[in-house]
């Protein structure tokens, strides 16, 4: 029992972005319960999972779909992009070619040490970003 405050929520809130996600949310929850139950822990954080269409994919949808579904408009999104997936693509294409004939162990320390640098590079840029809109 808490002394003080109120409950914390029992699940965490999960925010699901992708460029067709307003197909994907249709009926969700039910495909969940049917194949975990209603009672299983998949079916909790499902009903608790907010859906967004990442900002570069919005503008390709219908009216209502970007009022629904635009990151900016889904209550708990934040000020998020829906894009951090993408943007390491090409950087993580180049790892892929190179350690293509590596062993499974190489294979995976090349890519990890793709992915640490671009997010070495993110970080880093942050800082000049912020300064730059600062002006």
């Amino acid at each position: 029992m808490r002394a003080y405050g109120p409950e914390p929520p029992r699940w965490i809130t999960t925010l699901l972005s992708f460029d067709k996600n307003c197909q994907y949310w249709v009926n969700f929850c039910e495909r969940i319960e049917n194949e975990f139950g209603d009672d299983s822990v998949e079916y909790q954080i499902a009903s608790q999972t907010l859906f967004c269409v990442p900002k570069f994919h919005i503008s390709n949808h219908i009216e209502d779909c970007q009022f629904q579904f635009h990151p900016g408009h889904v209550t708990g999104a934040g000020r998020v992009t829906g894009e951090e997936v993408e943007p390491p693509w090409a950087e993580l294409g180049q790892a892929g070619a190179q350690s293509r004939d590596s062993n499974p162990g190489h294979r995976q320390e090349i890519i990890e040490d793709a992915i640490s640098d671009w997010n070495f590079k993110k970080l880093v840029g942050m800082g000049e970003h912020n300064v730059n809109a600062a002006h």
